[in-house]
């Protein structure tokens, strides 16, 4: 009688694990799907020293949450002397739900950036969605969305066949467009 109990325990631990022991899907699996944001904009009525120039912006699309010892740890929005005023900056997840907000900065403000850290002191890790409103010298508004992730160093399921399609916060030129020629955080992955 107990070998039988025993044989019908395992038999159906046996189909049990077998119908839940699916692959599970890396939460990184779909980072730098989406291309960052590289915006040029063409302006009017500028002032005489800014003439034929475009309002460039760059938003990356990937970044080291929650690992203050490099220089990728910010999401922030990147942009040129053309970019007045970054009226508003809003990461929210998958589901919505806000993660980080800020208002009225000046773009490639450190202070500004987002460390990936949420309100309860928790970090964020994996895909979310961004918006940036714009305003331009010009006193014009752009509204620009994308898709990014925050990513942990070193966390090992980070597929290595993404990352030519990343862009970093480090891989910004100066001027508000990225430049993939410039140092990413390789070590990490």
């Amino acid at each position: 009688m107990k070998t039988r109990f025993l044989l019908i325990t395992l038999a159906c631990t046996a189909l049990l694990l077998g119908t839940n022991c699916k692959e599970e899907k890396s939460i990184y699996e779909d980072c730098c799907g989406a291309s960052p944001t590289a915006d040029l904009m063409e302006l009017d009525n500028l002032p005489p020293q800014y003439a034929g120039q475009k309002g460039a912006v760059y938003v990356p699309n990937i970044f080291l949450s929650g690992d203050p010892t490099t220089l990728d740890n910010l999401f922030m929005v990147f942009g040129n002397e053309l970019v007045y005023l970054i009226k508003e900056f809003k990461c929210t997840g998958t589901d919505g739900s806000t993660l980080f907000v800020q208002y009225d900065f000046q773009p490639s403000d450190t202070g500004f950036g987002w460390t990936g850290e949420l309100a309860d002191g928790s970090f964020y890790y994996g895909p979310f969605n961004y918006s940036v409103t714009v305003r331009y010298i010009n006193q014009l508004e752009k509204t620009l969305t994308g898709k990014a992730c925050a990513v942990k160093c070193n966390a090992g399921d980070f597929p290595a066949q993404n990352l030519p399609d990343c862009f970093f916060p480090g891989q910004n030129n100066g001027n508000g467009q990225p430049d993939q020629t410039l140092a990413s955080p390789q070590e990490c992955f």
